[in-house]
C-alpha cells in the first residue's frame, strides 16, 4: 500500500534483538523497528514489524532479505497489512 512503507517479519529467532533486526536489513533505511513479545514473559513472539524512511528501502528488504539467515533461522519478510479502520 503506497505510503505504508511496513513489512511483516516473521520466523524470528527468539533471541534475536531489534539490533539483529536493523543489522539485517543495512541499507535499507530502516526508521522503527516493533518486535513484539509477550506481555507477561517478555519473551519474544517470534514476529517483528519493520518500518522504512521510503517505498524503495521497503521492496528492497522484501526482495532481499526473504528466507535471509538470522540466528539460524531463514525469516519470512513480506509486505505488511494495515489494520482494518487505521494505519
Amino acid at each position: 500500500m503506497a505510503g505504508y512503507n511496513v513489512a511483516y517479519v516473521g520466523n524470528i529467532a527468539f533471541e534475536a534483538t531489534t539490533e539483529d533486526i536493523k543489522a539485517l536489513f543495512e541499507g535499507c533505511e530502516v526508521t522503527r523497528i516493533r518486535l513484539h513479545t509477550d506481555r507477561d514473559t517478555g519473551r519474544s513472539k517470534g514476529y517483528a514489524h519493520v518500518h522504512f524512511e521510503t517505498e524503495a528501502g521497503l521492496d528492497r528488504a522484501v526482495g532481499q532479505f526473504n528466507g535471509a539467515s538470522l540466528h539460524g533461522r531463514g525469516v519470512r519478510v513480506s509486505y505488511a497489512q494495515l489494520k482494518k479502520g487505521g494505519v
